[in-house]
């Protein structure tokens, strides 16, 4: 008969209710520990008069992921959630007047580049064509697989040699398109994994393909319509939530974990832990550093870290619908490169922006109230490295981007705030226990990529796993999915199952 075991996840997030959903509908006795008062972690939403706001992930790319998730327990996520298809993917504007939009109708973007730069549509429909030969020879492989076998690899060799290692992604897509707006639109996806495309190896090019292939989605009424669906189907397939019960410390015999302690001081045993929270917060904060072999302070200290965010949620009591803007909007600095230096190499805050802004309730009327905006705006900003004082720096900078906004995109806006809140590199430190405020974990740097990254089962202790944006394969909600299905896939092949 199968080992059923006992299993402790921590962390609610997305990666934490993806494993726990899989390791219970196995049958395995799973509990999540969650410090705050509600489930989701970064992907929690939240109203402010009558506006509805994503607090982290806002849209769904792969969604045969998710879906997998359902299925494992015999449900179908269509019966839980609505995903509507949003096009463009997202409009990059170089200046309010030009932008270049990327989309999941290859032709339509071939008709743009064709007047954008003509010179250039041959090029992308190489660069198609080869991740297109990538990505089915392999690509899902590499990154739902903790380990590949020498023989998949070499498999691989004779289309991965298109992605050179030691290109990265910027100079991999130069090598296709020559147009710095196209060449700009083509590498803000390694952003997203929480890397410079001026720092991350060519094979996360292939990123482009995701959305390209399955689209980008809206979930209906937010996010976290995603969190309350996986929290049902884990109460169905008999989990157990606790809120307002943060970990204190992993319990560890030296060889292996045992169970964890309460801040509270209560103790709960388990066959296997897996943590959700933060790949270097839980090493340096939950595991005392005598039981940690190769995971000291100063190894996770010298690692790369990503960049963090500031974001403001905002709601106006007029419509921008003549904006030109789109769902998804990405406003570039005129210093593209020297913009990410400062917040990658330098640690200091640039004086241009580069924005995401979002005007969700153009795909989603429920987000708003009648007449209304509902706006997120996403400032990358440097991690706390950085040594910013964001007591003092936040009102400052809101207002800078509120200037830039109002004078190029929305004008008059400051006059028809009715709803506001802002987060920034503190409170993915403090409330989030992100190590420096960062808010994808480790840069996909070529050091930090792949086998080179933590490993999903820790290298210190056999039965402690990792899933979330720190470990394998990496960040991004594809990525924490792929991680949650590697650690299911390994505890079960240890159960016998």
């Amino acid at each position: 008969m199968p080992n059923k075991k006992k299993i402790i996840v921590i962390g609610s997030g997305l990666g934490g209710l993806a494993v726990a959903c899989r390791l219970a509908a196995h049958g395995h006795e799973v509990k999540v520990f969650e410090k705050r008062d509600r489930a989701g972690g970064m992907a929690d939403s939240f109203e402010i008069n009558g506006f509805k706001f994503d607090g982290g992930p806002s849209a769904v790319t792969a969604p045969f992921l998710l879906e997998d998730i359902f299925e494992v327990a015999g449900k179908n996520l269509a019966d839980y959630v609505e995903l509507i298809p949003v096009e463009p993917l997202y409009r990059v504007f170089a200046s309010p007047k030009k932008h270049f939009d990327l989309n999941g109708n290859e032709q339509d973007i071939f008709n743009q580049i064709t007047h954008l730069s003509p010179g250039d549509a041959a090029g992308f429909s190489r660069y198609m064509e080869d991740t297109r030969q990538v990505y089915k020879k392999g690509f899902l492989d590499l990154i739902t697989q903790n380990t590949l076998r020498l023989t998949d690899v070499l498999n691989l060799v004779p289309d991965l040699v298109k992605f050179p290692p030691y290109l990265n992604v910027y100079q991999h897509i130069s090598t296709y398109v020559k147009n710095d707006l196209l060449r700009k639109a083509l590498v803000l996806p390694t952003l997203m994994s929480g890397g410079s495309p001026f720092n991350t190896p060519s094979i996360y090019a292939l990123q482009n393909y995701l959305p390209l292939k399955w689209g980008t989605y809206h979930v209906r009424g937010g996010f976290d319509a995603i969190i309350k669906a996986l929290l049902a189907l884990f109460a169905e397939c008999g989990g157990s939530l606790w809120l307002n019960s943060p970990v204190s410390e992993i319990l560890s015999d030296g060889a292996k974990v045992n169970g964890v302690r309460l801040a509270d001081g209560s103790l709960y045993r388990a066959d296997c832990v897996i943590s959700d929270a933060d790949l270097a917060y839980t090493y340096h904060n939950l595991i005392d550093e005598k039981h940690r072999r190769k995971y000291k302070d100063s190894f996770i200290n010298n690692k790369r870290f990503s960049q963090s965010f500031f974001v403001i949620y905002f709601g106006t009591r007029r419509l921008y619908r003549e904006s030109g803007l789109v769902h998804h909007n990405i406003l570039l600095p005129d210093r593209f490169q020297t913009y990410l230096t400062d917040i990658f190499e330098q640690h200091s805050l640039p004086q241009e922006f580069l924005l995401h802004l979002q005007m969700p309730a153009l795909t989603d009327e429920s987000l708003s109230p009648p007449g209304c905006e509902t706006f997120r705006v996403m400032a990358s900003v440097p991690n706390q490295q950085s040594g910013i004082d964001w007591q003092k720096m936040a009102r400052p900078y809101r207002d800078r981007i509120f200037q830039f906004l109002e004078e190029n995109y929305l004008p008059d806006l400051r006059t028809h705030l009715v709803a506001e809140h802002h987060i920034d590199p503190l409170y993915f430190q403090n409330e989030l226990n992100n190590y420096y405020g960062c808010a994808f974990s480790l840069q996909p740097t070529l050091s930090q990529t792949a086998w080179l990254r933590p490993h999903n089962r820790s290298e210190d202790f056999k039965n402690l796993y990792f899933v979330g944006a720190g470990t394998h394969p990496g960040a991004g909600i594809p990525a924490v999915l792929a991680s949650a299905s590697i650690v299911d896939r390994m505890i079960e092949l240890s159960s016998g199952l």
